[in-house]
């Protein structure tokens, strides 16, 4: 069935961004094609991925279209579709007109509704986390990290590349695993999905200040050993730093929870 348009969510387009430009121009046809024509992807891929979590809220919104075209619901019915019963339709107390009371079975469908919603937002926004940590369909994570709904949060490769990048002095992968024991240690500072990436970013920034601070060797002739040079001002200079960011960590934590 064909419409004159359709509602093309933000969370539709935050899902795929990211993506190179071919991959981002056959999800968002994927999704225009399903919405306008009902056309469903004949290929697999990415596309066809985007789609299905797309296509609970499309065909949702296809329906009250459809309800629209015929007028919405009768006056006659209640507010779950239902014709009221009698009981429905008696006067309580002081009211002057019938009020139908939703049943049981009906607040559930809604709560159902609004859960399958949730989840359809949850896994397109999972899709847009994979796709910008370097993440794809069949790659393995190297490691994984607890959060603090005792899920493990993935780290694949593409992401360990790009941390390389960002912090040249530091053994991101050593680095994760030291990640990855402390927060086995410390459940109650464990983060949420959505902070757990500026945990990591925060933890390697650190180890890249203490990296910095690494001694020079020089060699002195006379006495043929090796000799360390130490800059004693840049390493009080560094101390001081992570004196201060631990102190204002410890003052964060006890005014709000973890993150």
């Amino acid at each position: 069935m064909e419409r004159e348009g359709m509602v093309f969510y933000r969370s539709f387009y935050e899902a795929i961004k990211e993506l190179p430009p071919e991959d981002f121009k056959k999800c968002a046809s994927a999704i225009l094609e399903y919405g306008l024509n009902g056309t469903e992807p004949e290929s697999g891929g990415i596309e066809k991925t985007v789609y299905i979590m797309a296509k609970p809220q499309i065909d949702k919104n296809n329906q009250r279209y459809v309800n629209g075209k015929l007028g919405g619901r009768s006056k006659n019915q209640n507010e779950t579709g239902d014709e009221p019963t009698d009981e429905d339709t008696k006067p309580k107390g002081n009211q002057t007109a019938p009020k139908a009371e939703p049943k049981e079975k009906d607040k559930e469908k809604v709560k159902e509704k609004v859960k399958e919603k949730d989840n359809v937002n949850d896994k397109v926004n999972d899709i847009a986390l994979s796709s910008e940590l370097g993440a794809s369909e069949h790659q393995e994570a190297v490691i994984t990290l607890p959060l603090n709904d005792k899920s493990e949060y993935p780290v694949f490769d593409g992401a360990v590349q790009k941390w390389a990048e960002l912090y040249p002095a530091v053994d991101v992968i050593q680095q994760l695993r030291g990640m990855r024991g402390w927060l086995e240690v410390n459940p109650a500072r464990r983060k949420t999905k959505r902070g757990i990436e500026k945990f990591i970013n925060g933890w390697l920034a650190r180890a890249q200040d203490g990296a910095s601070a690494t001694p020079k060797t020089v060699k002195k002739k006379e006495f043929n050993y090796e000799q360390r040079d130490w800059d004693f001002d840049e390493l009080e200079r560094i101390k001081r730093a992570e004196l201060l960011r631990n102190m204002e960590e410890e003052r964060l934590d006890t005014v709000s929870p973890a993150i």
